[in-house]
């Protein structure tokens, strides 16, 4: 499993990135179950709900799918020509948009009412100290978030383990007061 959201009765979803699926703890029985496999797209990573729809949103390599949890159909959203939402890696929904982190930077996407189309993008935040995807959470209206996991930079791909750790950067942990 790769990434959660909880709603609010307690259910969790979650992305399973190598067989493209979702998946549901079921908040009344606890069990783990196969909720949906998104046919036609690759990598689901980041996921997240906004308020109290039926529905979740989902971070593919292709862009952002709307989920919706009652039917289990579910669509891309239409991006305009110049934004890029594609491999996203956490995913967050704030005020009418996607807040996203897309290995450099991270992407705040402003979506249209009915959330089927994304209808602008604005950098977030970004800068050389960004080392690859991440995530971040929302708390009392401000967004904590890891600038440099460390995710390829600390692992030593050769033999396969996590390079020692006083190899590694210190660890950035930023928050930015949202609007």
């Amino acid at each position: 499993l790769n990434d959660i959201t909880v709603m609010s009765n307690g259910d969790v979803y979650c992305t399973e990135s190598v067989h493209n699926a979702i998946y549901k703890i079921d908040a009344t029985t606890d069990t783990l179950i196969h909720f949906v496999t998104l046919e036609g797209f690759n990598f689901p990573n980041g996921i997240t709900h906004c308020g109290e729809s039926d529905e979740i949103f989902v971070a593919v390599d292709e862009g952002i799918i709307k989920l919706n949890l009652i039917t289990k159909e579910y669509i891309l959203l239409e991006t305009p020509e110049g934004v890029n939402a594609s491999t996203i890696d956490g995913l967050e929904c704030y005020k009418n948009s996607f807040i996203g982190h897309q290995s450099s930077k991270i992407t705040r996407f402003y979506y249209n009412d009915n959330i089927e189309s994304i209808v602008r993008a604005e950098e977030f935040d970004s800068g050389k100290e960004f080392d690859s995807s991440t995530t971040g959470a929302i708390g009392n209206g401000v967004y904590h978030y890891i600038v440099n996991s460390q995710i390829r930079s600390g692992v030593d791909r050769e033999n396969h383990r996590l390079k020692p750790l006083d190899s590694l950067e210190s660890i950035i942990i930023r928050r930015k007061r949202l609007k």
